[in-house]
């Protein structure tokens, strides 16, 4: 191979790693820091004006200032505590820097090898549909690459035709091995930071849960077994009842203690959640929920928790129970529930107890403090003017009358304690967006809603949600289809397709495209240890290991012996001219016998060859030679008797 086409064939590899490579800073650029990313892309953007001939490549010298300075940034920006960002990290800059001194095809097929790895390490973050397909574009023109870099020769198109086929035929085996393969716990899945990076918290403002709303993330999707339950649907996932300052926390008790009793066991829904990676491992339910799911805790208060943080999609089964199941509230839960920080909010207190004076009962209190906010006119908004200072509370109860749920959730909780009745915050998510031709529903981060949950004696723990009565709208569905909000809700969306919903023809396409990426989740990302063995059992009737092992390398031994099949009928030639086939069987039984048929040679002549070597068998090659020359050249059609002669001559002359 000549220099210059040598240079033309590394000028594609570069091209074609190099756009790879920008592409996939920009597919990680939600999950690491925002400073590595932007000095990863311009690197990247300056290997692609190398690999397009508008600048030239750095010196040694240079790229080994360039790999102190980004390493050594690389480990202040992302430290050594976050080890799966920091080796992803290391991962792209490796790339890139290699990518800027590259020369050679060695240089080349390292970053390929490399790129492997990167292009895999996507799946830590996000393994929803689109990315998958993403994900296997780019293992196409990486092995694409790598055939360019093992065939010089080859030209781009047929490089891409034979990666695509062969990640193709790679996929039945794959699936097999997804199917039947044990499935081993995640340990290549992001480990759970301490707090949630979007989404709710533990400790939370309730102030501030507004801002969510800005956030069109999908939290879960939630499918029932049987007919869907109507709205209002009050998704829980903490419980709240420590109280300081400003902000409402989960106590120690609730964080370790498992679930409580429940008097009756007739469940109201039965249905199956798959949630997405929050960095908590706090789930989602109705009412009072339980779940037999591996992995899956029982909590305090009808809460499920996952053993391990939610680090990935994940499927569990629920049950849902009345809340009023629960009969007795202990002393701890009591004195918890009514506490208080001395001399906070007091006007808020004043205005408690004069609504407690005129109530017969804790159950009036309960309709009057509903009554309190429909009088008073007070104001739902996505846009609440800030609260300054430490009695927060007062300045929204008497001066701005203006809020978001975690406004009246908190006030709610803070009047009903203040008169003595135990009540408590609780976060999670309201309604979500129901598909009139699919039984799920998605929820949605601008789904997040905190409510008050009080205790009542004779009745139990029951919900008290100011939203409501204050904007009815938002109980139903999700807060995207909340029409007295709807201004506001798109105004502070960031942007999305569903920030286009008014556009009835975006709208139809996102509601689909979310169907298709529900069938995926469920199907594929949903399918944990449980499904497996309820599929094992159903196939080979047993989950036993080696049965399954035996049934895999015979499955396996026959899928291989179908390629090698393949294979063989591939290189089969075809003969669609008559006598082409039994010309060529005389062929290769010539060249056995060392009579090779010379390039340019024509039948005719390699006929005649054989017969002034092989004396004996002139008499059925000339009758050979005369049946093709009528056939081939004189076009005197080939009748079936004359096709079995023909037959016949050949196993004459071939025959030993």
């Amino acid at each position: 191979m000549n220099l210059e086409l040598s240079k033309i064939i590394l000028k594609k590899i570069e091209f074609l790693q190099s756009i790879t490579l920008i592409i996939i800073v920009f597919l990680l650029a939600r999950f690491i820091s925002l400073t590595f990313i932007s000095v990863v892309l311009l690197l990247a953007l300056w290997a692609f004006a190398i690999a397009l001939n508008q600048v030239k490549k750095p010196s040694i010298l240079t790229g080994n200032i360039l790999a102190i300075l980004t390493v050594s940034g690389l480990f202040i920006d992302i430290g050594f505590s976050d080890s799966v960002n920091l080796f992803v990290a290391m991962l792209l800059l490796s790339i890139v820097l290699k990518q800027l001194i590259s020369t050679s095809i060695l240089h080349f097929k390292t970053i390929c090898l490399i790129q492997l790895f990167l292009i895999s390490s996507v799946y830590l973050y996000q393994q929803s549909l689109y990315a998958s397909i993403l994900t296997f574009l780019f293992f196409i023109v990486n092995v694409a690459t790598l055939n360019l870099i093992i065939r010089p020769s080859a030209n781009l198109n047929y490089a891409l035709k034979l990666s695509t086929k062969t990640l193709l035929l790679s996929l039945p085996m794959a699936f097999l091995f997804f199917l039947l393969l044990p499935k081993l716990p995640s340990f290549w899945s992001l480990p759970g930071p301490g707090v949630a990076k979007t989404g709710l918290n533990e400790s939370i403002d309730p102030f501030s849960i507004s801002k969510l709303s800005n956030s069109s993330e999908l939290v879960f999707r939630a499918k029932f077994l049987k007919q869907t339950p109507k709205a209002p649907f009050y998704w829980r996932s903490m419980v709240h009842e420590e109280f300081t300052e400003q902000t409402w926390k989960i106590t120690q008790q609730a964080k370790v203690s498992k679930d409580s009793f429940v008097s009756n066991n007739n469940s109201k829904y039965n249905y199956e959640i798959i949630a997405e990676k929050s960095g908590l491992h706090w789930l989602y339910a109705l009412d009072y929920a339980r779940s037999n799911t591996q992995f899956v805790d029982n909590k305090y208060a009808g809460l499920l928790a996952r053993q391990k943080n939610l680090s990935q999609t994940f499927k569990y089964s629920v049950s849902s129970f009345d809340l009023r199941n629960i009969a007795k509230l202990s002393s701890y839960e009591r004195y918890t529930n009514l506490s208080l920080i001395p001399n906070s909010n007091t006007k808020t207190i004043l205005v408690a107890k004069a609504i407690k004076d005129k109530s017969l009962s804790d159950e009036m209190y309960f309709k009057n403090l509903y009554q309190y906010f429909i009088n008073e006119k007070f104001i739902y908004t996505l846009e609440p003017p800030a609260l300054y200072g430490s009695n927060k509370l007062d300045q929204f109860l008497l001066e701005t009358k203006k809020g978001f749920c975690g406004h009246y959730a908190s006030l709610a909780a803070f009047m009903f304690r203040s008169v003595g009745i135990p009540a408590r915050v609780v976060s999670g998510y309201l309604g979500g967006e129901l598909l009139k031709d699919e039984d799920y529903l998605s929820v949605f981060q601008y789904d997040a809603h905190a409510w008050t949950e009080v205790w009542l004696e004779n009745k139990g723990w029951t919900r008290f949600d100011a939203t409501s009565v204050v904007s009815p709208d938002r109980l139903y569905g999700s807060l995207s289809q909340s029409k007295a909000n709807k201004e506001e809700f798109l105004r502070n969306l960031d942007f999305s397709l569903l920030s286009l919903q008014n556009l009835p023809m975006l709208n139809w396409v996102r509601r689909n495209l979310d169907a298709i990426d529900f069938m995926w989740t469920n199907w594929i990302l949903g399918f944990n240890t449980q499904e497996q063995q309820g599929l094992l059992k159903r196939i080979f009737g047993s989950d036993q290991t080696l049965k399954i092992a035996f049934s895999i390398v015979t499955l396996l031994s026959a899928f291989l012996f179908s390629i090698y099949l393949y294979t063989v009928w591939k290189k089969k030639p075809l003969f669609t001219q008559p006598l082409a086939r039994e010309y060529n069987n005389i062929k290769n039984w010539g060249e056995k016998n060392k009579v090779p048929l010379e390039p340019g040679v024509t039948p005719q002549t390699y006929l005649t060859l054989l017969n002034n070597h092989f004396t004996d068998k002139s008499k059925y090659l000339n009758q050979f030679l005369k049946l093709y020359i009528d056939t081939r050249y004189k076009d005197i059609s080939l009748s079936k008797s004359k096709q079995n002669q023909a037959k016949k001559l050949v196993k004459l002359i071939t025959k030993n």
